[in-house]
């Protein structure tokens, strides 16, 4: 009796972990997506802003230039703490005692 309590232990702490790392993958995969996303808008912002003129649409070229200053510092305020995040969690996980 006393070893099946011990294997059903085993059992659920090894599925635990199993949850946990797939949960931590999960959200590093998430975490990924959105950097990339905000980093493509980023990029293709400029893009709209020539495209709006090439087309002739003056006023939305200036709507957008004048929002590219809000917009870049706000999509590199997002790039920059999920990098910097991302190296404090690293640093914390190598100075934890093993």
């Amino acid at each position: 009796m006393s070893e099946d309590k011990y294997n059903t232990l085993d059992s659920l702490a090894i599925e635990e972990r199993r949850r946990a790392m797939l949960d931590a993958d999960a959200k590093r995969d998430a975490q990924r997506q959105m950097t990339w996303i905000a980093l493509f808008g980023m990029v293709s912002f400029p893009l709209l802003i020539i495209i709006a003129s090439a087309l002739g649409l003056e006023n939305g070229a200036q709507l957008l230039s004048d929002t590219a200053n809000i917009y870049v510092v706000a999509v590199s305020a997002v790039l920059a703490s999920y990098f910097g995040f991302n190296a404090l969690e690293t640093s914390l996980k190598n100075k934890l005692p093993k």
